[in-house]
């Protein structure tokens, strides 16, 4: 459970693209600042970069972005470990389809202890049941490129509360052609 819990640390960091100015969201449609997808936002939340907010990043976060050659290695990773793990009874990987797309699904609850997994804290049941975090992770498969469509929360209360805000989101998920050839993959 620990690679796992570690290659999903990882994996979460990596998907924060922020700035540092928050904007609340008043419209809806959506255009990705390097043009690879358009989305719908939830109105009312507050979004810097790809990642949104609805009551602050420690409550829950959503973001979305096309996946770097790095981010799409870290999703293989994990999808093999969690295939190879029988430690890890918290956690689902199904393929899925979205929008008419080949998706894969990764939905895990973990304690919310990013960076305290780098000090190795024994799991002893210190930050209790109600400590938990949801992480659900679609990776939209579109010709050779990947797109990353993340949510995290809370599972006590906030997971299940803004879950129909993230549903919205892939919903609406739309992939852009790509710009030119070299605009394939985020730098």
């Amino acid at each position: 459970m620990k690679s796992v819990a570690m290659l999903l640390v990882l994996l979460c960091c990596s998907c924060f693209s922020f700035q540092t100015k928050w904007e609340r969201v008043e419209a809806s449609r959506f255009t990705a600042p390097d043009g690879s997808m358009r989305v719908e936002l939830p109105e009312g939340w507050a979004l810097s970069g790809t990642l949104l907010t609805r009551d602050g990043t420690s409550l829950q976060w959503i973001s979305f972005q096309r996946a770097s050659e790095e981010l799409a290695k870290m999703r293989a990773d994990l999808e093999d470990e969690l295939a190879r793990s029988e430690e890890v009874s918290n956690a689902s990987c199904a393929q899925v389809t979205i929008g008419g797309r080949p998706a894969t699904e990764i939905r895990l609850e973990a304690p919310p202890r990013p960076p305290y997994f780098l000090f190795d804290f024994p799991d002893d049941g210190w930050f209790g049941d109600e400590a938990s975090n949801t992480y659900l992770m679609y990776w939209i498969t579109d010709g050779d490129r990947e797109f990353l469509l993340a949510y995290c929360a809370p599972t006590l209360y906030y997971f299940e509360r803004d879950l129909p805000a993230f549903e919205h989101l892939v919903a609406s998920f739309e992939p852009l052609p790509p710009r030119s050839p070299d605009a394939r993959l985020p730098r």
